[in-house]
């Protein structure tokens, strides 16, 4: 069975449905704000994780590149500390007037390069001995060829030196010492430094090359795994500890962000995003809030707009709809002052002005005291200096004056017809836009409330047509209906009904007897006793007057004062016999009026009663043919004389 079925069966399917549904919808919407909220934890969370982890990574970084840095510079500082201890040992012998004295040491008396090779070796750390070779190359300028003369550490030199080593030893001539640069990533290789040792004496040049062994990160970890894992250790403590800080001050702000983010997400437009940071987070911060403020500024104006335009059909006036229009901007601005200047041509009317101050209402301000800048047709809004005010303090009550006071024009075909003025604390360019805005849609609501009136009144001329065509059928009744209208319109105002019960009221009195149209005149002008069936042509009105307006849409509630207005409240009136309260209201009013207007004229058949009769009359009548309620309202106007 589905959902159609079980409404036929059940009275209140139906209802039941849209519970069920609207249910639903609450429980979509609560998950939804629940996924959101589990979401956004669960992304503060790997934010923090996200953090941590970078400080650990980026310790064991920091380790790695120490571990470079520090064999690097090592080996940097072995090659300087050697060079200094050769120029030191041998600066004697380098300064010797003995040409080429280090070939002979080495070629022709050996037992001398043996004496230098260990003074060679004593300059060399113990702890890097193993690692360090070191050779002693000669250069032959003739023949342009290098021949190694001693080799310490290691396996011999090959009798043939390599190109890439000749080319090393070529780039060393001419220079104190050559420390070659190079990449070093942490894997295992030798490091060359050349030092020349060629005295001004020589003829042949000689080149000392020391040839560092630098160990591979993997071979390190091998040989150092107690100091490893120490140094392991403490980067990683000390990596989560400043990861674990670093993260909490940086994640801590994002989250706060993040927070006020999502409740923006879900409407909450009054959220603040304030910061007193200097940097990025900062920045950002301030953004949102910038972008938060202008999204209730927008939010906000667009709600008084919505408003506006809903006031148009609830306004029976331009008063009142700009009185309405006023204190709607008012509320949007914290309920400053507004006022509402119209353009005549008599100078500028102060139509409507929140807080209401009456005694300022409909005055007139003459153009000759206006500045220019009444008289502009564009739509920029002009804020008047402390000057002007001074000059002009009765244009706007002084005790509601803030700081500033800005005039915002109101177009229509591109005319200026009216000019708001409001008094703020301050004046931006959201409220420069959004009183653009709001200026705007007042044009639009006036543009449309002229449209109404311009209606209403071709519906008014249209009624009184019909009215003034019923009335005409004769003579006896002439203004007959717009004389109920009258006093209907007096009596619903004496029992407090709102604008539209009185308008319908006073439509329905104009329409009461539009049913005669189909009665002939020789009826309604007979001076003598109606037949039975005349009178029952005559009783057949009401229902002819519902018929013909049947169709005009809201008109519901006339159509109850035109079918009912002689219906009694004994129960003995027409066409329905309805009694008592079952008599719509309008209906009993309707009675009074239309009533005490026929029996104050004259008539074919009779006189018109005086005051004193017409009095005795209606309260004769009293819970016979009116309501007993509503005739006290009545006799007051009456006896007060408040009828026009």
């Amino acid at each position: 069975m589905n959902l159609g079925e079980i409404s036929c069966k059940i009275p209140d399917a139906a209802a039941y449905i849209k519970k069920v549904e609207d249910g639903n919808s609450l429980h979509d919407k609560t998950r939804l704000s629940t996924l959101s909220t589990m979401q956004y934890r669960i992304g503060s969370k790997l934010l923090f994780l996200k953090i941590t982890s970078l400080f650990v990574f980026f310790g064991i970084i920091v380790g790695y590149i120490s571990f470079l840095a520090v064999t690097a510079l090592s080996s940097y500082e072995l090659y300087k500390s050697f060079q200094q201890g050769v120029e030191n040992r041998f600066n004697n012998l380098l300064e010797s007037d003995e040409p080429d004295w280090l070939y002979s040491a080495f070629i022709v008396i050996p037992e001398i390069g043996n004496d230098l090779e260990e003074t060679l070796t004593s300059l060399l750390p113990e702890s890097q001995k193993d690692k360090i070779r070191l050779h002693l190359y000669c250069y032959n300028p003739s023949n342009q060829d290098w021949i190694t003369l001693s080799s310490l550490g290691g396996p011999p030199s090959l009798p043939i030196i390599p190109a890439r080593l000749k080319t090393d030893l070529n780039m060393a001539l001419g220079k104190k010492h050559m420390y070659k640069p190079g990449v070093y990533l942490g894997i295992g290789d030798r490091k060359n430094f050349f030092l020349n040792l060629t005295s001004p004496e020589d003829s042949l040049s000689y080149i000392l090359q020391l040839s560092l062994e630098r160990e591979g990160i993997g071979k390190f970890l091998e040989q150092e795994k107690n100091t490893f894992y120490t140094f392991t250790a403490m980067v990683l403590f000390f990596s989560l500890i400043l990861g674990s800080i670093f993260a909490q001050s940086l994640s801590r702000p994002i989250q706060n962000l993040a927070s006020r983010a999502l409740d923006l997400s879900r409407g909450n437009l009054d959220v603040r995003f304030k910061s007193r940071r200097l940097d990025d987070i900062g920045i950002l911060a301030r953004s949102l809030d910038k972008m938060s403020l202008n999204l209730k500024h927008r939010f906000d104006t667009m709600q008084t707009m919505n408003r506006i335009d809903r006031a148009v059909l609830s306004s029976v006036s331009r008063k009142e709809l700009l009185k309405k229009v006023a204190g709607y901007i008012s509320q949007q601005f914290d309920s400053t002052s507004v006022g509402v200047l119209i353009h005549r041509e008599e100078g500028l009317i102060l139509t409507a002005l929140v807080p209401e101050t009456e005694d300022l209402e409909g005055q007139v301000f003459p153009y000759d005291v206006l500045p220019d800048f009444f008289f502009h047709a564009d739509n920029d809004a002009q804020e008047l200096d402390k000057s002007y005010l001074k000059d002009h303090s009765d244009l706007f009550p002084p005790d509601l004056l803030r700081n500033k006071l800005v005039a915002i024009p109101i177009l229509h075909n591109e005319e200026r017809v009216a000019t708001f003025m409001i008094s703020l604390d301050d004046f931006t360019d959201q409220d420069r836009e959004a009183l653009g805005m709001l200026a705007d849609q007042a044009g639009v609501a006036l543009r449309s409330m002229q449209e109404v009136e311009q209606q209403e009144k071709m519906s008014r001329g249209i009624l009184l047509a019909l009215t003034r065509s019923v009335d005409a059928k004769s003579r006896w009744t002439g203004g007959h209906s717009e004389r109920v209208a009258d006093l209907s319109e007096a009596i619903g105002k004496e029992l407090g009904m709102n604008t539209e019960e009185i308008q319908n009221l006073r439509v329905s009195a104009l329409l009461h007897d539009i049913g005669k149209l189909g009665i002939p005149e020789v009826i309604l002008d007979k001076p003598e006793k109606l037949t039975d069936d005349e009178f029952d042509l005559v009783k057949s009105h009401p229902l002819k007057g519902d018929k013909i307006i049947q169709d005009i849409p809201g008109f519901e509630d006339v159509r109850l004062g035109v079918r009912h207005h002689h219906e009694k409240w004994n129960g003995l009136g027409y066409p329905d016999g309805l009694a008592g309260k079952e008599i719509p209201r309008i209906a009993r009013i309707l009675t009074l009026a239309d009533v005490y207007d026929a029996i104050t004229e004259d008539r074919p058949y009779r006189k018109g009663f005086t005051r004193e009769e017409s009095l005795q009359f209606l309260e004769d009548q009293s819970g016979l043919i009116f309501d007993p309620a509503l005739l006290p309202a009545f006799l007051s106007l009456i006896l007060e004389d408040r009828l026009s």
